[in-house]
């Protein structure tokens, strides 16, 4: 099941500066690697367990995304949580290697896949 909407995203460690949209990887020259570290926190009153990231790299084009897996980009997912208890935050690393050929800006869509377990008060 997909997860996004129990969560949000952050560039910093307090908390302040959200991403609602496609994550950027800033300036790359050619065959740079850049690594990038997020802050996710669970928003919801939900145990999400068995989580699975994926981070689809895509182009944006006249404000719509294109998907580029097609090419052979991929945004490795370096470190992730597997369980967020609800308020918990924990660190998402990403890394991307900017192809030589590629002469395009790259953002990445992150999509959580996994469980949400609610518990009833009894």
């Amino acid at each position: 099941m997909v997860l996004n909407d129990i969560f949000k995203f952050y560039e910093d460690e307090l908390l302040q500066k959200e991403i609602t949209d496609t994550i950027s990887f800033g300036e790359l020259m050619a065959g740079e690697t850049k690594s990038l570290t997020l802050y996710i926190k669970n928003v919801s009153n939900a145990i999400a367990r068995d989580l699975v990231f994926e981070a689809v790299p895509v182009i944006v084009k006249q404000n719509q995304m294109i998907e580029v897996i097609a090419t052979g980009e991929k945004v490795k997912i370096l470190k992730s949580p597997e369980r967020l208890d609800p308020t918990e935050v924990a660190i998402v690393e990403l890394e991307w290697t900017a192809r030589i050929d590629l002469r395009q800006a790259l953002e990445a869509k992150l999509t959580i896949t996994g469980n949400a377990v609610y518990k009833s008060r009894l």
